[in-house]
């Protein structure tokens, strides 16, 4: 059976690859708003499951984590420790700003049998 956050991953890259590949262009982020913190104490396990997970905060590369202008270079892959051509970042908002994205679209149950939401969004590079 897998564990809670290898489902979280697998739904987390659902996410990136929910679009019409004829009609859409892939989205060039996700970006997990969780300004309640609910699963900042999972980013440690979540981390090498997920390397492509970032997370918005202090500046720390080998940890993945860093101003929203270092990951936009993650996500123009022009900055070591970008991931490889194909595969979409998923950039994590553990801060109030994160109030202002959009609605759940993935739940997942966590150990005491109750619903935890987290809201994602695709990201899509406009021209």
């Amino acid at each position: 059976m897998n564990t809670l956050a290898e489902q979280l991953a697998a739904t987390l890259r659902a996410v990136a690859h929910a679009y019409a590949a004829g009609d859409q262009v892939p989205p060039c982020a996700v970006l997990w708003a969780d300004p309640d913190r609910l699963w900042e104490r999972a980013m440690p396990v979540l981390k090498p499951i997920l390397p492509e997970l970032f997370l918005l905060g202090s500046y720390s590369p080998d940890e993945r984590t860093g101003p929203a202008l270092w990951l936009r270079c993650i996500e123009a892959r022009v900055i070591e420790g970008a991931p490889e051509s194909g595969t979409t970042p998923i950039f994590t908002c553990l801060t109030s700003a994160g109030r202002r994205f959009g609605p759940s679209r993935i739940a997942q149950r966590n150990s005491q049998h109750r619903f935890c939401s987290v809201a994602t969004t695709a990201i899509f590079r406009t021209k």
